[in-house]
């Protein structure tokens, strides 16, 4: 009788025993096939070509093929939304940018959970955001174009991708800083939006340093600000907001990395120290200087966290005051 009674307790020791021991095989073995990345824009944008550095280093590292996978739509969640339901094995990661975010703002069904859907692995660059007008407009600092906004309310036009991006939201932040008004005209991509800031159809564009360099350079805009800590080396004549006493409008996209939730602690902690590694690579630093951005070194998985869960706290407040309302 005592033997009937213990023999169902073994059976679940036994049990508990080896799917452990599994779990632990299969972290140890990781990666034994290819692992994907998940990319939420498309192929040849900034974002997309760093990210495929970074593959190729991690596949030297890892000893298998790290693939690219290009999700592009609805602000980057198809490729979050992949990335979320796939297996917890380290086999999809995602590389993203601060709209992962923005998600719970502009849509009232996501399929996934934005406080536990992801586990960060590391921050990896910024793409510093510099605010512009056209070439023709008679500003040449931000305090004159706060003066010239405020003299023609609701006459000036500010471009954006398109509504809810973060161009859209890091724009309104500067219109709720500083009291202006401005009109937003939305675009359908940054290459519109660009196009029609040099021709003048709109007159402002707070957007990435390298959409906005090269026409600073040749005079076809005129950079006023930047947001970034302190001046850059690209353009070391423009101030910084934090310069001219608004640091609360400061505002800088980031870019990192995530793996789905519940993926193995041995998995997860070998990923960020691979990350660590190759971020720290001068090629590495060389290819996202090329892209015009910086790298944010160390870009740890609690800086990512932390990071992210106060920008999910930050943007409803933000989309309230400037009417932006989920689809």
């Amino acid at each position: 009788m005592k033997i009937m009674k213990i023999a169902p307790i073994l059976r679940c020791i036994i049990t508990a025993g080896m799917t452990l021991l599994a779990n632990q095989v299969q972290a140890q073995a990781w990666p034994a096939r290819p692992v994907s990345i998940v990319v939420p824009l498309s192929g040849g944008s900034a974002i997309d070509v760093i990210s495929r550095h970074i593959g190729v280093e991690l596949s030297r590292r890892l000893g298998q093929p790290v693939i690219v996978d290009n999700k592009v739509g609805a602000s980057g969640n198809i490729g979050a939304a992949f990335v979320a339901k796939a297996p917890a094995d380290g086999y999809t990661a995602l590389i993203t940018t601060s709209n992962l975010s923005m998600a719970p703002v502009l849509s009232t069904s996501l399929p996934w959970n934005p406080r536990t859907a992801f586990t960060p692995i590391g921050m990896l660059f910024t793409g510093m955001m510099a605010l512009a007008v056209n070439a023709d407009l008679p500003v040449k600092t931000l305090p004159e174009l706060i003066a010239y906004a405020n003299k023609n309310p609701g006459m000036l036009n500010y471009a954006t991708p398109g509504p809810g991006s973060l161009h859209h939201f890091a724009t309104e932040l500067v219109v709720q800083t500083t009291g202006i008004k401005l009109v937003h005209v939305p675009y359908k991509g940054l290459g519109p939006a660009v196009i029609d800031l040099i021709g003048g159809r709109v007159q402002i564009g707070y957007m990435s340093l390298g959409n906005l360099i090269e026409h600073h350079k040749s005079g076809r805009v005129r950079i006023l600000v930047t947001s970034s800590d302190s001046r850059l080396p690209q353009t070391p004549e423009v101030p910084t907001l934090r310069e001219l006493g608004l640091k609360e409008a400061e505002i800088n996209g980031w870019v990192g990395m995530f793996l789905p939730s519940g993926t193995p602690a041995e998995v997860v902690t070998r990923m960020r120290r691979e990350i660590a590694e190759i971020m720290k690579m001068p090629s590495t630093q060389g290819v996202i200087a090329a892209q015009a951005a910086l790298p944010i070194l160390p870009g740890t998985a609690e800086q990512l966290g932390n990071e992210y869960m106060a920008e999910l706290d930050l943007w409803p407040r933000i989309a309230a005051k400037a009417g932006i309302k989920p689809e």
